[in-house]
């Protein structure tokens, strides 16, 4: 597969997070030494989730630390002279932490696992609400999210800048459908009389895509750019700037 599908198949995404069979992980491998690029990808998703671990790191029971102390104590006896005594000695003591360590982290995935399974039924519960009150914009909203999982539909990431960190967007650009759609995972909320502005940077030029809300709770289309480099974010007035005021950068994100 040539370039550009391979940074859309995912396998970079499995690759990183260890899920990758020996053949996949081969030619993830083989496209990181002919691509830069892809490497540099590689080594940005790693930091970004080792990142994210630390954040939401959950610490273990206090019985866990107990535990592997207690361990230690019952095998800390006097040395023998020789390596191989040595050696007897401190392989369980290993084996008894690793093991644990292996149960804890799968406790965290576990946790994990449960809260994105717990956020996905309630935005499911949200739509079927949505769907007794009006059926109308049901249909809407179900169209919508059918169209992110669309083949041709790319979702572009858009990170904060040092003055929203914490910023965390999706763009979902569909160039055969002619489509965009915004997802506001997380972004501060505007001081009073700003608002967010979403921009397209074409060949150098930031053009505009539209104006939304911070606390937007659905897919919002927004106007669809040919040939994008990037999507960027500022804070304008309310209503909207001609012209991107670039020192308020939010956020942004390269679409290849």
């Amino acid at each position: 597969m040539d370039k550009e599908k391979f940074l859309n198949s995912g396998l970079i995404e499995q690759f990183v997070l260890g899920i990758t069979t020996p053949e996949e992980a081969a030619e993830v491998e083989k496209y990181a030494e002919q691509y830069p690029e892809i490497r540099e990808e590689i080594e940005q998703l790693r930091t970004a989730v080792e990142d994210y671990a630390r954040q939401y790191a959950i610490h273990p029971p206090d019985e866990v630390k107990t535990n592997i102390l207690k361990e230690i104590d019952e095998l800390d006896q006097p040395a023998a002279s020789s390596s191989n005594n040595a050696l007897a000695r401190w392989l369980p003591m290993v084996a008894i932490i690793a093991s644990l360590f292996l149960a804890y982290n799968q406790y965290q995935q576990k946790n994990q696992l449960a809260g994105q399974l717990k956020a996905t039924q309630d935005e499911y519960n949200n739509l079927q609400a949505t769907c007794k009150k009006d059926k109308a914009a049901c249909l809407e909203t179900q169209r919508l999210y059918a169209s992110i999982t669309n083949g041709n539909t790319n979702a572009v990431s858009l990170t904060g800048t040092a003055l929203a960190p914490q910023a965390n967007v999706i763009v979902y650009w569909n160039p055969v459908e002619k489509q965009a759609l915004l997802n506001v995972l997380d972004l501060p909320k505007p001081p009073k009389g700003k608002q967010y502005q979403l921009w397209a940077d074409v060949d150098g030029e930031m053009i505009d895509m539209g104006v939304f809300n911070q606390d937007e709770t659905t897919l919002k289309p927004m106007a669809f750019i040919e040939n994008p480099e990037s999507f960027n974010i500022t804070l304008e007035p309310e209503g909207g700037s001609e012209h991107p005021t670039v020192e308020l950068l939010q956020a942004a994100g390269k679409t290849g």
